[in-house]
Order: C-alpha cells, then sequence, then structure tokens
C-alpha cells in the first residue's frame, strides 16, 4: 500500500481513499481500452477487489472478428505484423511500471503538500426514505413523498454536504440518512429519523410525532432536524472536523475549521486569512470575504460607530457578492448594513436572498430575525419564528453564539417563553469572553425584570456587535422592559 500513502496495517474498512483512488485509475484504464484496441491484444488491468497491476488479453469485438459472411478477414498490406506475446511483454511492464511510478509520485506529492490528508470536498449523503401504508394526503400524494422532497431541498441547500446520487458513483456514500415512517401505531404515528456513517455507525437518531390534523409540525420538525445534521456547525460537520489537522488542506476544510471556530474570533480572521491566501479559486472565496466584513463592521459596531457603505468592509463585501450574488452569509451581512442605516426596504431582498439560501444556518436565521423583526410583513416573521422553534427544541445544547442569537431572536419576536427555554440550556463551552458574558447578561435579563431595568445600558451596549440595527435594538429593550412594567 505504500504506492497509495498508506501503511502496512491499513484497514480498507475503515479508510476508504486508497480504494477510491484505484476505483477511479481502475475506470480510467477501462475507459482508454474501450476507445483504443491495442493491436497486440493486450492491456493493463486492475481487477475488482485488487490493487495489482496484471497483463489481460484484450477482447475482440465480435464486429471485427468476421466479415458479414462468417469468412475470416483477409489481411491487408498496410495491416501491421503481429507481435509474439513473449516480444510484447517488456514493452507493457515497462508502461505497467511508469504508471504504477506515476501513482507513488502522485500520492507522494500528495502527502507532501497535504491534499491527501482529510476530506477532498464535502462528504455524499444518501437518503432512504420508508414509507407508512396509508399515509396519504387529500390530495392523492402521500406523506411520504411531502417529507422526502423536504429532506432532498435540505440536504440540497448544505454547504458541509453534498447529495448522494448512486447512478452516478460506484462508491457507497458517506453517510446515509434514512427517515422511517414504519414506526409507531395507527393511534401516535411517528417518524424516526436516523443518520450512520460509512462503517453503519449511528450518529445521530431522533424520533418526530405526526399529527395527520397538523402536518405543519411534523414538517418543520423534520427540517429542524435535518437542520441539526447538515448545518455548518451540525452533526455532519462536527464529524468531518475530526478528520481535518490543524492546517487546512483544501478549501472545503478551511470552510469547516472556520464555521466551527466562529466564537473564537481572532482565530477565526486569521485563519479566514491563511485561507484566501492558500485557496484563491475555492468555491468557499465568497463566504471568507464575507466574513472579513462581517468582522469589520462588527468591530465598528461594538465601538459604537456608524456602519457605512463604504471603505474596508463595503469593498470586502462588494467582492463577495460580486464572486456569488446569492452566498447566504453575503446577502446576511448585506441585509444587517442596510438594516444599521434603517433602510428596510433595501434590506428586504438581501434578507430573502440570505433565509433562501441559507436554511441550513440556524444562526444566521436567528441572528436576522432579531435585526430585521420590525422591517418584515407580520407573515414573514411568523415564518421566521416558525422555523425558529423547531430548532430550540431539537437542539438541546446550541454553542454559544447560536445559543445568544436564539434567545435576541426570540425576545425581538416577543417569545419570551422560548427565550426562557434557550436561557436554560447549557451551551457548549466554546465561546470567547466576550460572547459568554453577553450571554449571561440577558439570561439573566430574560429571568429578573427588574434587573433588566437596572441594567438596560449594559444589556444595550452588550448586544451592539450582535444587532446592528437601533430599531431592532430598541424593540428587544422595550419587550424586556416592559414585561418587567407589567410583573
Amino acid at each position: 500500500m505504500d504506492a497509495l500513502g498508506r501503511p502496512e496495517n491499513f484497514d480498507p474498512a475503515i479508510d476508504s481513499y486508497p480504494r477510491v483512488q484505484v476505483s477511479r485509475l481502475r475506470k480510467n484504464l477501462e475507459s482508454y481500452y474501450a476507445r483504443n484496441l491495442p493491436t497486440n491484444r493486450l492491456k493493463v488491468s486492475i481487477e475488482e477487489g485488487s490493487y495489482r497491476l496484471t497483463l489481460i488479453r484484450a477482447k475482440q469485438d465480435q464486429s471485427e472478428s468476421r466479415t458479414p459472411s462468417g469468412q475470416r478477414p483477409i489481411a491487408s498490406d498496410a495491416d501491421p505484423p503481429a507481435r509474439s506475446i513473449t516480444s510484447t511483454i517488456p514493452i507493457l511492464l515497462s508502461i505497467a511500471v511508469v504508471v504504477a511510478s506515476f501513482i507513488v509520485g502522485y500520492f507522494a506529492l500528495k502527502d507532501l503538500t497535504g491534499m491527501g490528508q482529510g476530506p477532498s470536498g464535502p462528504p455524499a449523503v444518501e437518503l432512504k426514505v420508508i414509507e407508512a401504508p396509508g399515509w396519504a394526503t387529500s390530495g392523492g400524494s402521500t406523506i411520504g413523498h411531502e417529507l422526502e422532497r423536504i429532506a432532498r431541498i435540505q440536504l440540497s441547500n448544505s454547504f458541509v454536504s453534498k447529495p448522494y446520487q448512486d447512478r452516478f458513483v460506484d462508491d457507497p456514500a458517506d453517510y446515509v440518512v434514512t427517515i422511517d415512517m414504519g414506526v409507531g401505531d395507527s393511534r401516535e404515528p411517528e417518524i424516526h429519523l436516523s443518520m450512520m456513517n460509512a462503517n453503519s455507525e449511528v450518529l445521530f437518531a431522533d424520533r418526530i410525532a405526526v399529527d395527520f390534523s397538523d402536518l405543519e409540525n411534523a414538517r418543520d420538525d423534520l427540517e429542524a432536524a435535518l437542520i441539526y445534521l447538515t448545518s455548518p456547525n451540525g452533526v455532519i460537520a462536527l464529524d468531518q472536523l475530526k478528520k481535518i489537522g490543524s492546517r487546512p488542506a483544501n478549501g472545503y476544510q478551511c470552510f469547516v475549521r472556520v464555521e466551527n471556530m466562529r466564537t473564537d474570533g481572532a482565530t477565526a480572521a486569521r485563519l479566514v486569512e491563511e485561507c484566501l491566501k492558500k485557496f484563491p479559486d475555492s468555491d468557499y472565496r465568497s463566504f471568507w470575504l464575507a466574513r472579513k466584513s462581517y468582522g469589520f463592521y462588527q468591530a465598528k459596531a461594538a465601538s459604537g460607530q456608524s456602519l457605512e457603505r463604504e471603505g474596508e468592509g463595503w469593498s470586502y463585501l462588494r467582492q463577495a457578492i460580486k464572486i456569488d450574488e446569492y452566498n447566504p452569509f453575503a446577502n446576511f451581512v448585506a441585509a444587517k448594513l442596510e438594516l444599521a442605516n434603517d433602510n428596510c426596504d433595501a434590506a428586504i431582498g438581501f434578507i430573502r436572498r440570505a433565509v433562501e439560501r441559507g436554511s441550513s444556518y440556524p444562526t444566521l436565521v436567528a441572528a436576522l430575525e432579531a435585526d430585521a423583526s420590525s422591517c418584515l410583513a407580520p407573515s414573514e416573521v411568523r415564518e421566521l419564528q416558525a422555523r425558529l422553534r423547531p430548532m430550540v427544541e431539537r437542539n438541546p445544547s446550541p454553542d454559544a453564539l447560536l445559543q445568544l442569537y436564539l434567545m435576541v431572536a426570540a425576545i425581538a419576536a416577543d417569545d419570551l417563553p422560548t427565550a426562557q427555554v434557550v436561557a436554560s440550556r447549557a451551551s457548549k463551552n466554546d465561546a470567547s469572553t466576550q460572547i459568554e458574558a453577553t450571554n449571561a447578561l440577558l439570561s439573566e435579563a430574560i429571568e429578573d425584570p427588574a434587573f433588566a431595568a437596572s441594567n438596560e445600558e449594559s444589556i444595550r451596549n452588550a448586544l451592539r456587535p450582535f444587532v446592528w440595527s437601533d430599531r431592532g435594538l430598541d424593540a428587544i429593550i422595550e419587550v424586556l422592559l416592559e414585561r418587567g412594567a407589567n410583573a
């Protein structure tokens, strides 16, 4: 296995990387010989289940072996003289040595450059749906079809994974998500949602109750559970993070690491700079530029400065949107910037793009509601609230930044019971001092109206880096103070 960059104790059941690369080489050889039949009728081959290069006799196409009358074809003077197998073997062995040397050099180069370390791109996720008999809607289509549609949209919108298409590839999916509706009984039907990795290890399992008189709840719960799997900080991303070293080897690895250290602003900012320099053509470049813009404006907001559409931060944001006008994080920053300048009309388009394309970003959705509730139509506010509640219910231990934005969004929507639930959750201890301090301050203000009233200015200053809109910030403070006044 040296040629494939793996030690002697390599276990193909755990590490599929060499198998995948050899499978690709096998297909390339087959494709070449399908178009180019060797005159000596011998070809290089790699048998299924093997990594060994062998010489085999090429099969002659039937159309070439006989004339229409069934007689043997007459040799032409132009035909090259046939070589004996004995004389050809040294040539083919030389070719085999060259191919093997290329493989060794290729994998050695990948090891030296870090290209072969960890995931090379988003893992493939296969969706399996097991329908329950009799689960039909009035329109004739089954509930299973509707839930499958929701699941496929959610999986397609993920930035840390990609849908698996078995008709295009022979290798198994990296993860399998199963929606099993054949559980529960007729009185209490439910959905069993689970996800396994390629080694059949269960990484996630959840049960979703189904009320046929209110299917919207089941749809919202399924979407929220899938977000918990596919978000940049979800189950798949955290599993991929275990395979990524301290120095990311490609754009995908950079993206996953940046998104999972975003609560440590200084470290994340340094990594963003490194990623932009090392992988300037990455598909994730728009995200990194938008993050630079966000960091620039957040620092200005924290110091009480006005946020203007000019300067360094604005330049980063324009570059990000120019690369990908639908990038959810770039549109999120643009929306916050417009809201900070009280431009509701200009912000609406950015908000809708961010929410539509960023459905796998729970932090983004929550942060938008915190800033934008005062600008959105009542129906759009209700839609955001409907997304947030299942996220709260199905995320028992959010990271500190998500916990903060969920609390703020719930308060902005005048939903203090949900804010109290979020405040009571134990967050992952991975936040900067600023985020932890803001969480503690806001949690106490939610629980104690008197504390909120006596610490209004401290709460307002603590929230400024996260809520850039003065209108949005005023609405949050008003809800907290009104609760104290009505107590």
